[in-house]
C-alpha cells in the first residue's frame, strides 16, 4: 500500500501545442516539469525545450488515472465480522486541534454494546498503512442493541466554539421508551478511548417512529458565531405529511427533543419523507449565512430543496428557496451534497445524486452553481456527472471533495458502489477536478478508484477527508461495506492522499 501518489500522472499533457493536444501515455521522472500541474505557466519552456502556448491544460489534455484501491495512502479495516465497516464514512475536521484533519467511520452491526448496537471509530491523522479500527485512537458505542448506530454520520463543525471540531452519529432505531424515536449524538472534541453514547455531550431523541438520526453539521445559518445541526427525521407525523427536519442552533447540550428544535421544515401536500437526507451547502447565495438542503420524496417524485438561512420558527418546503425535481427514473431517495465553490466564483455549489438501477438513462450527478431559486429541472443543471455502466449506481453516494489538486477550485467525489469495472460488484469512485461543466461521461474522470474485490461495494459511501497530513492538499474517503480483508464483510475506508512530487 502506498502512502503516497504522485499527481503528475494525471497532468500529463503533450509540450508540442496548444489545446487539445493528447496527453502522452509515457511516465514522467519525479523532476519533469509538466504544463498544468502549476509548475509551469504559459510560455515557459517544458521538458522538450518547446513552449506551452496556452494556460494549464484542457480536460482533453488530461490522462486520467485508474487507481486500484489497494494503492491508498491507508485503508482501515473492521475488527469483526459483518460489521459493515465503510457504510458511512465522514471526514470531521481537526477533532484534537493538532494540525491534521482526522476520520470517523460508522460500524452499525458492531456488537461491542449489545446486538447490532453499533459504534463510530475515530481515527485522527496522519494514519498510514493498513490499520485494524481495534486500534482506533476513539470508539463510540451505540446505547442499546439493535440502535445500528453509526448507520449515519456528519462532522459538526465546532458547535461549543471551544476550537475543536465536533461530531454527530446517528442511531436509527433506537428505541427509547420502546417509541423507535432513533436519536443523534453530538460528541464534543477530542475524544479518546471508548465512549458510550448514553455518555454523549448532547442527544437528540425525535418522537414515535421519527428516526431522527441522519444528521449534518451545517455550519452558522443564524449568525451567532456557533456552528448549527440539522437532523432529518423522515418517519416523523409531527406535520400533516410525514417526516421533518430539526434545525439545532448551537451551542447545544443535554437531551434535546423536537419541541426545544430552533427550526422546523415541514413538507408540503405533495412531498413526505421530509429529511431521508440532510446536508449543509455552505453560503449559496452569498449572504454570509450557512444554507440547507433537504431531500424529500412522495409518489415517484423525488427532490431536493434549498433553503438559505437564517430559518426560524417552522418552515414549509413549499416555501423553500429553490426545488429540484427528479423524475426520469426510481431511486429511494436523493443523495445530496455541499460541492464547495467548483467554478470559483465565491458561491458555494452543491450536487444531487441521482443514481439508476436501469441503462437508460444512465444517469449519477447534477452539479449546480449558487445562486439558485425557483423550480429547477435536469436542464438547469451546470454539470451533469454521467455512470460508465449501467446499473451500477454512480451516484448511490456524493460528496465534495474540498481542493485536491489545489488549483484554487473545489472538486467533487461520486462512489457507484455497483460497477464491475474492478469485478462483479467490486465498486468505485470518481474524482471530478474542477471547474466542471457540461457533460461529464465517468470514464473521463481524472481519477477512478476501483475497489479490490469483486463485491467489495467500494464507493457505497464517500467523502471529503479534508487535509489528513497537512501537506496542503485535501485527501478523499472511500467505504467499501463489503470487503473482507479484516474478518468476513467487516468492511473497510480506504484514504487516498493524491500527493505533488
Amino acid at each position: 500500500m502506498n502512502a503516497r501518489m504522485s499527481v503528475l500522472s494525471l497532468w500529463l499533457c503533450g509540450c508540442d501545442g496548444g489545446p487539445g493536444t493528447t496527453a502522452t501515455e509515457e511516465p514522467l521522472e519525479a523532476d519533469t516539469p509538466v504544463c498544468g500541474n502549476g509548475l509551469l505557466e504559459s510560455g515557459e519552456a517544458c521538458d522538450d525545450g518547446n513552449t506551452i502556448g496556452f494556460d494549464g491544460c484542457s480536460r482533453d489534455c488530461r490522462l486520467p488515472i485508474r487507481l486500484d484501491l489497494e494503492e491508498a495512502a491507508a485503508k482501515l479495516v473492521g475488527e469483526a465480522p459483518l460489521n459493515f465497516v465503510g457504510q458511512s464514512v465522514h471526514g470531521v475536521g481537526d477533532v484534537n486541534r493538532d494540525g491534521f484533519d482526522d476520520l470517523l467511520v460508522g460500524a452499525s452491526f458492531d456488537d461491542e454494546a449489545g446486538k447490532r448496537a453499533g459504534a463510530a471509530y475515530l481515527v485522527y491523522g496522519p494514519t498510514s498503512g493498513t490499520v485494524n479500527l481495534a486500534d482506533a485512537d476513539a470508539k463510540l458505542l451505540g446505547e442499546n442493541v439493535h440502535d445500528w448506530a453509526g448507520a449515519h454520520l456528519s462532522g459538526a463543525g465546532d458547535v461549543n466554539q471551544d476550537g475543536f471540531d465536533d461530531l454527530l452519529v446517528g442511531s436509527p432505531f433506537h428505541d427509547a421508551q420502546e417509541s423507535w424515536t432513533g436519536a443523534t449524538y453530538l460528541v464534543h472534541g477530542p475524544v479518546e478511548g471508548t465512549l458510550s453514547l448514553a455518555n454523549a455531550d448532547a442527544t437528540f431523541h425525535g418522537d414515535y417512529g421519527d428516526g431522527a438520526s441522519r444528521p449534518a453539521g451545517v455550519g452558522d445559518v443564524d449568525g451567532d458565531g456557533f456552528d448549527d445541526v440539522l437532523i432529518g427525521a423522515p418517519g416523523s407525523s409531527l406535520s400533516d405529511v410525514d417526516g421533518v427536519a430539526f434545525l439545532i442552533y448551537g451551542p447545544a447540550k443535554g437531551t434535546i427533543g423536537p419541541k426545544d428544535a430552533g427550526a422546523v421544515i415541514v413538507g408540503d401536500a405533495g412531498h413526505s419523507y421530509v429529511g431521508t437526507r440532510v446536508s449543509g451547502v455552505g453560503d449559496v447565495n452569498g449572504d454570509g449565512l450557512a444554507d440547507l438542503l433537504i431531500s424529500a420524496t412522495d409518489d415517484g417524485v423525488r427532490s431536493v430543496y434549498l433553503a438559505h438561512g437564517p430559518v426560524l420558527g417552522t418552515l414549509s418546503l413549499s416555501d423553500a428557496d429553490a426545488q429540484f425535481q427528479w423524475l426520469a427514473c426510481e431511486t429511494p431517495n436523493l443523495p445530496i451534497s455541499s460541492a464547495g465553490d467548483v467554478n470559483g466564483d465565491g458561491l458555494d455549489d452543491f450536487l444531487v445524486g441521482t443514481p439508476c438501477r436501469s441503462k437508460d438513462p444512465i444517469e449519477g450527478a447534477h452539479l449546480f452553481f449558487g445562486p439558485k431559486d425557483g423550480l429547477l429541472g435536469e436542464a438547469d443543471a451546470d454539470a451533469k456527472l454521467i455512470g460508465e455502466e449501467g446499473e451500477d449506481l454512480f451516484g448511490v453516494s456524493i460528496s465534495g471533495a474540498g481542493d485536491v489538486n489545489a488549483d484554487g477550485f473545489d472538486d467533487l467525489l461520486i462512489g457507484a458502489d455497483s460497477s464491475s469495472i474492478g469485478g462483479p460488484l467490486a465498486g468505485a469512485a470518481y474524482l471530478f477536478f474542477g471547474p466542471t461543466h457540461g457533460t461529464i461521461d465517468a470514464a473521463d474522470a481524472d481519477v477512478t478508484m476501483i475497489g479490490e474485490q469483486a463485491e467489495d461495494r467500494a464507493g457505497r459511501s464517500v467523502s471529503g477527508a479534508g487535509d489528513v497530513n497537512a501537506d496542503g492538499f485535501d485527501d478523499l474517503l472511500v467505504g467499501a461495506d463489503l470487503h473482507d480483508e479484516g474478518a468476513d464483510r467487516a468492511g473497510a475506508a480506504y484514504l487516498i492522499q493524491i500527493l505533488p512530487p
